[in-house]
């Protein structure tokens, strides 16, 4: 993870997702090309770091946020990003993964990040997440807090 204070950034965005292995589109790649774990004869957990790595020529460009060059989970940016951009960036990457292995990605914690911004449920985090470029040390806590807080109120509207 870099530093954010040297490279502004969200960290760590997706999880790896688990799914039946049959549903893998293979048109573009073969299953060697992926990271997979077995947990049972139909069902893989899949590295979503490689399928981010293996179509991050296919994702449209953004000007002020990236793939970090040493892991794929991380987006970056310039220090100029908005919420709304860094949010296009990782719907974009979920789009472009899901149309060619037929694989949904999910962000941590399993909460939908559109929801920060299409139904604007909570204006603290969306200033957290808006100002995470600006003062990363402090908004990184920040934002540390709420997750933790959102991956332990179950009943909480950013879950789906």
């Amino acid at each position: 993870m870099p530093d954010p204070i040297q490279v502004p950034n969200v960290g760590s965005f997706f999880k790896n997702p688990t799914i039946n292995k049959k549903e893998i589109n293979t048109s573009k790649f073969n299953l060697e090309d992926l990271i997979i774990w077995y947990h049972d004869s139909d069902t893989v957990k899949v590295g979503a770091a490689r399928l981010i790595q293996l179509v991050k020529n296919d994702l449209e460009n953004f000007n002020n946020v990236s793939i970090y060059s040493n892991h794929a989970l991380v987006l970056i940016s310039n220090g100029k990003a908005t919420q709304r951009e860094i949010l296009n960036f990782a719907n974009n990457i979920k789009d472009v993964v899901n149309e060619t292995f037929n694989i949904s990605l999910d962000s941590i914690c399993g909460f939908n990040p559109s929801v920060w911004v299409e139904n604007n449920s909570s204006p603290f985090l969306s200033s957290a997440i808006q100002s995470v470029f600006v003062d990363p040390l402090s908004t990184i806590k920040i934002i540390l807090i709420y997750i933790e807080k959102m991956c332990l109120d179950k009943s909480s509207n950013l879950f789906e």
